[in-house]
């Protein structure tokens, strides 16, 4: 058994690269192989090449875009022995090229228009080939061209299969059968009118039509003049087992190939369908897996398949499932088991010539041997040729193979001899027309080599007739008149020109022989039919660019349909294409204009302003384009309008309605502006009467819901005004139903909520109810109550502009850093009441007083001092004159207060080196030292600056707890920085150096522990988590050295944090980080750490720590 499988190796167009496979080109389940390629142009470059060792007199050339052409090119390959090579539409792939340079063939055949291969690489074939497209206007012209190359290279119109062009399913069946029986396979379409030549080609043909009356309706099978119709049912499936039972006359036995045609992806069917017509053998389709397709596909097989089958499955099992192969395999073994005892004995060949005798299996072999010596034929010899095979070994079967071949030798002799005698006839027959002695002796020369015979003896005796009319010519004189007759008749059949034809006639007439007068005069009108045709087909062509010219101008559908019938007329040529192409442009306008003008119809639905702007949007550029965009311009604002007034409708909303008012204003004058404005006005009523009504709701008072009354009554009559009527009846009864009691219990509700809420619109709506109280002590008590209420609304709102003006004075102080203006804010918040925003305000003064005054260089407090360090710092400044007021060396100590500001402001120590206190109190100069320039340190800091601000955006978000974000960072940094490899071997980092700061870490990405430390204090700052730089020792087990790590507050608890003990590069090197010093406390730190705990909070807690 020899069970395979083939994959596609490449997609849809495989069908045509892969017919000229062999079948060491398959790749099967063990020992496999594959013919294939880095694309489809390679795959056909290397099948090509490796089929035809010794080269090629013809190559075909298809597209590799398409399927159309690849249907029409495959039989044509197989009737010129010829391999298939694929190509891009506009260029020639090098392994297209290199397999041209190796096959060297004569001729090129291109399949399809120049849309499918460009002219471009038509003309650079030309240098080097001989080139003859085969092309048409669509792939039913291409298709009848290629079917009339057929028919010129001996293959009969006799016999013809159709399906359908439209589509790809019922060609997987039927293209095997056309070239296992050398028929023309033709493309049908069910538009009649594009059917006219292919009809014609069928004219007289026997017709066998397969597919559905779907696909081929009755009109084309009558036009047509079909025979008879093979129709599977309803799908592709039953299509191809019907073509199997129709045509399994035609099929070799001993293989079949199985593949899946499910959906519009079967390239894998395709590949099978070449395959299967190079070896004569069927096709069988299925479907999806336990699908009734699949089912009866694999009952086909059972009835064919034998012990000795080879099948073949095309597709991995994603396409032909492993449970279907399943079934075929089942098949198989079921044939094995039945044929287990012969199989056991095949090599007893009297015990297998028993059983065929048995069977009578020879018996039927033997006759079909007989048949085919007593007839001759071809198809004889084929038909016992499978008979005889599928015997098992004997010496009858090889007897019976012996004198098939004795027939087979026979018949191809007789070929030979036909095709001889055929051109033997043709030469004969063409000296006999042209009366030259040339043509006489190469005739001759064919009929010598030709057997003895009738047939040979007929044709010397034609040629002795003609040799004698020469020399009798010769003889008369008469010979140069002859020839010259002779050359002019040629030379006219070369130019087709109406002088030369002319001049030609005169020489014939004025022949005596009447024998070659006739015959020549028989060319001259040959060629002269030629040249009145080509005058007509000029003639229409110039009448068809009239009627296009026309349509171009009139923009007409008449006019179009006219040319339309002129051009289908004319044959097929690059001047049909282009009117064709100008009136597709035409009648692209028309179809485009009629939408615009049903858009217009309906300016109020967006679906036909669409469609009409897709087909608009389609045009070349032109002024018809330009036209119909500003109409679909001005439509589109007016739908818009209409979509807009709509909405207000719907809505009765203020904002809706604003937003239509705006469209609709800006419309021009017309009936539909009118229209529009008129629904607006409508909407305006509804949305007036609505407020008014819950106006009146409201204060229940008679007034208000008079008001509303009149507005609903402007309204139209219709539901919306029944509805607002009814709502303001409702209100009237409750106003009606409401007696001074309830009133006033009401009014003092209401009193209470503005006393309690102290809101305009509370107090707004207890002032309409009290007022509509009769006078009375309540009534005045109430009003009493609410200008109380007021009088405290008014205080709030004075206090409130007052609070507003202090806060502005301060902001603008603090913007200006003038003495002035912070004297101005003191006198408006001390005006303020005492209140938290006061006490705000005033220690925001007081910050920028102290600012004015360092920027003055006067220094009154420590505090300050250490500010216009700071300031110093941020800057890099490398000096700062001062002035001290009531200076005490103690509490002005550099020191001690360069290590409160470094504690504080770890960010500060930047390159820090040192600072000097010079001069005296009155005149003090405060000097500063970095360990790089004062340019490179703030270019350094922005960048510091824009990283932190970099990573912290991207990896963490406002959703994120502190302890969220403060993970992310924390991996960020150890995942990012090399802890630097070289301190280890004891190659310290000078001081200064990248490494021990932010820098190092976030721009180099290699740092010491100080510069970690640094980097996750600017890292958790700018996430706004507080956090500290915390100076001790640190030991590895071996040595105990200086060391910096952090101290972060997490959900108002500290916990220590050493980024650079979790660092794999600190320790071992590998690439994941740790969490062994995240979040831990000072007791669990303590056992490698020392620090001055005194200096630092208390890490106790175990809350936030590392959870995996």
């Amino acid at each position: 058994m020899n069970i395979k499988n083939l994959f596609a190796s490449v997609g849809l167009i495989s069908l045509v690269a892969l017919t000229s496979l062999v079948s060491t080109s398959t790749v099967q389940a063990s020992g496999s192989m594959r013919v294939s390629g880095q694309d489809r142009y390679e795959t056909a470059s290397q099948v090509a090449k490796s089929n035809w060792t010794s080269g090629s007199e013809n190559v075909v050339l298809v597209s590799g875009e398409g399927y159309a052409d690849a249907i029409n090119a495959s039989v044509l390959a197989k009737k010129l022995d010829a391999p298939i090579l694929l190509t891009e539409s506009f260029s020639l792939s090098q392994d297209t090229k290199n397999a041209l340079d190796t096959l060297k063939p004569k001729n090129v055949y291109v399949i399809g228009g120049t849309a499918s291969i460009s002219s471009s690489i038509e003309n650079a074939l030309k240098s080097n080939y001989n080139v003859a497209r085969l092309s048409g206007n669509d792939r039913y012209a291409t298709n009848l061209a290629v079917a009339n190359k057929l028919v010129e290279l001996g293959v009969s119109k006799n016999n013809i299969i159709a399906v359908a062009g439209t589509g790809f399913s019922d060609a997987l069946s039927v293209a095997p059968v056309a070239a296992v029986k050398d028929e023309i396979l033709l493309l049908t379409n069910n538009d009649e009118l594009l059917m006219q030549n292919t009809i014609s080609f069928a004219k007289d043909s026997n017709v066998t039509v397969v597919g559905t009356i779907n696909s081929i309706n009755q009109t084309i099978y009558d036009d047509i003049q079909a025979d008879k119709r093979i129709d599977g049912g309803s799908d592709r499936f039953a299509t191809n087992i019907a073509v199997l039972k129709a045509f399994e006359g035609d099929f070799k036995a001993g293989k079949i190939y199985v593949a899946n045609a499910t959906g519009e992806g079967y390239a894998d069917a395709l590949v099978a369908s070449a395959l299967a017509g190079k070896y004569s053998v069927p096709l069988v389709l299925t479907d999806t897996e336990e699908s009734t397709a699949t089912n009866k596909a694999v009952d086909y097989i059972k009835t064919k398949v034998t012990k000795d089958t080879d099948l073949q499955v095309v597709g991995g099992t994603g396409v032909v499932p492993q449970s279907v192969e399943d079934k075929i395999n089942s098949l198989l073994e079921n044939s094995n088991d039945s044929s287990k005892t012969s199989d056991n004995d095949d090599n007893d060949s009297s015990s297998s010539s028993s059983s065929d005798k048995s069977s009578g299996k020879l018996t039927d072999a033997t006759n079909a041997v007989i048949k085919a010596e007593k007839s001759k034929l071809q198809a004889d010899v084929n038909n016992a040729k499978v008979l005889v095979d599928a015997l098992g070994d004997s010496s009858d079967k090889t007897s019976l193979l012996n004198r098939l071949q004795t027939v087979q030798d026979e018949i191809n002799q007789a070929n030979a001899g036909k095709e001889a005698l055929d051109k033997a006839t043709a030469a004969v027959t063409k000296a006999e027309s042209s009366k030259l002695q040339a043509d006489v002796s190469s005739a001759k020369i064919l009929v010598d080599a030709l057997e003895d015979g009738s047939d040979k003896t007929s044709l010397i005796d034609r040629l002795k007739v003609v040799q004698n009319e020469i020399d009798q010519l010769t003889s008369q004189g008469k010979g140069q008149e002859l020839k010259d007759a002779i050359s002019a008749v040629a030379k006219a059949e070369s130019s087709k020109l109406q002088d030369d034809v002319n001049f030609a006639k005169t020489l014939v007439d004025a022949l005596s022989d009447e024998d070659t007068k006739t015959s020549l005069e028989n060319r001259l009108e040959i060629v002269q039919n030629e040249i009145n045709q080509i005058n007509n087909q000029q003639q229409a062509l110039t009448k068809a660019n009239d009627a296009i010219s026309k349509a171009e101008s009139s923009k007409s559908q008449v006019d179009v349909d006219s040319a339309k019938a002129l051009i289908m007329a004319l044959p097929d040529s690059t001047d049909k294409t282009s009117l064709q192409n100008r009136l597709n442009v035409v009648q692209n306008v028309i179809d485009a204009t009629s939408a615009v003008q049903e858009a217009e119809q309906n300016n109020g639905n967006y679906a036909p302003y669409n469609t009409a702007k897709k087909l608009v949007d389609a045009l070349p550029d032109s002024l018809d384009k330009t036209a119909l965009e500003t109409r679909l311009s001005d439509l589109k604002i007016l739908i818009d309008a209409v979509d807009a007034v709509f909405n207000a409708e719907s809505s009765s909303t203020t904002e809706d309605y604003n937003k239509a008012k705006v469209l609709v204003d800006a419309l021009l004058s017309s009936s539909d502006k009118t229209s529009l404005e008129n629904r607006l006005n409508t909407v305006d009523i509804i949305i007036k009467s609505k407020e008014y009504i819950a106006t009146a709701q409201s204060t229940l008072k008679q007034e208000d819901l008079d008001k509303a009354g009149m507005e609903v009554a402007k309204l139209p009559e219709g539901s919306i005004k029944d509805g607002l009527l009814e709502q303001v009846r409702k209100i009237q009864d409750q106003i009606n139903a409401l007696s001074d009691s309830k009133k006033l219990q009401q009014a003092t509700d209401a009193v209470a909520k503005a006393e309690n809420s102290k809101t305009k619109v509370d107090y707004n709506t207890a002032k309409g109810l009290v007022d509509a109280l009769s006078d009375s002590e309540d009534k005045t008590d109430l009003l009493n109550r609410l200008q109380a209420v007021k009088d405290e609304m008014d205080q709030t709102n004075a206090n409130k502009e007052a609070l507003d003006n202090a806060t502005a004075a301060v902001a603008k102080a603090e913007d200006s850093k003038l003495q002035a203006d912070v004297d101005s804010a003191n006198a408006l918040v001390g005006a303020l009441s005492d209140s938290t925003d006061k006490t705000s305000l005033l220690d925001r003064l007081v910050v920028v007083q102290e600012q004015i005054d360092i920027a003055n260089g006067d220094i009154k407090t420590p505090k300050e001092f250490s500010g216009a360090i700071k300031q110093a710092l941020e800057n890099f400044s490398l000096s700062l004159n001062i002035k001290f007021e009531n200076y005490s060396s103690t509490e002005y100590d550099l020191d001690t207060l360069m290590n409160e500001i470094f504690k504080e402001n770890p960010d500060l120590n930047f390159k820090y080196k040192g600072a000097s206190l010079s001069g005296n109190t009155s005149n003090a100069l405060l000097s500063f030292t970095y360990y790089d320039t004062q340019a490179n340190l703030l270019n350094k800091r922005n960048q510091i600056v824009a990283k932190v601000n970099e990573i912290v955006s991207s990896i963490t978000n406002s959703t994120m707890t502190d302890y969220q974000k403060e993970l992310a960072l924390h991996d960020y940094l150890v995942n990012n920085c090399e802890y630097d490899p070289n301190v280890p071997s004891g190659n310290i980092p000078p001081v200064g150096d990248d490494d021990y700061d932010a820098y190092g870490v976030l721009i180099n990405k290699i740092a010491v522990c100080q510069g970690y430390a640094d980097a996750m204090y600017r890292l958790l700052k700018a996430a706004g988590i507080e956090s500290l730089m915390v100076s001790g020792t640190a030991t590895n087990g071996v040595q105990t050295e200086g060391h910096a790590w952090n101290i972060v507050k997490i959900g108002g608890q500290y916990y220590q944090l050493d980024s650079t003990f979790d660092d794999p590069s600190y320790k071992d090197g590998s690439n994941h980080p740790t969490h062994d010093y995240f979040n831990v406390t000072d007791d669990f730190l303590s056992q490698n750490h020392t620090w001055d705990k005194s200096q630092y909070p208390i890490c106790n807690s175990t809350e936030y720590a590392y959870q995996e």
